[in-house]
């Protein structure tokens, strides 16, 4: 795991050394983090293992939340076509808050947020 006080990135690796997930968090206010992206190796997917790169995700900022005094609160921009990441992200109880217009490539996002 790569940790800098305001950004990290969790590796989770295989036996065989492979990597199987990638989880990168930033801090974007003093209690605001952006899970700014989880991926699954192809291979890997449908073990939990997007939902443990969450769960230490918001494990880890809140820990160090506390550390600071402050309640962490969390978002992510999830492109509406990926229906994995937004029942995942629904599975911890974020919320829907917005939806974004369409950028320059025609993709929506929409912004979640875990209070």
């Amino acid at each position: 795991m790569y940790l800098s006080s305001d950004n990290w990135i969790r590796l989770g690796v295989a036996d065989d050394g492979e990597i199987a997930t990638y989880c990168a968090v930033a801090r974007r206010a003093p209690d605001v983090f952006e899970v700014a992206l989880i991926a699954v190796a192809s291979s890997y997917r449908g073990r939990g293992l997007g939902r443990d790169a969450l769960a230490d995700a918001i494990r880890c900022a809140r820990a160090q939340s506390i550390r600071q005094g402050r309640e962490a609160h969390f978002v992510a921009y999830i492109d509406i076509r990926n229906e994995r990441s937004m029942k995942l992200f629904h599975d911890f109880g974020f919320e829907q808050i917005k939806q974004l217009a369409p950028d320059r490539r025609g993709n929506v996002f929409v912004i979640w947020a875990l209070r």
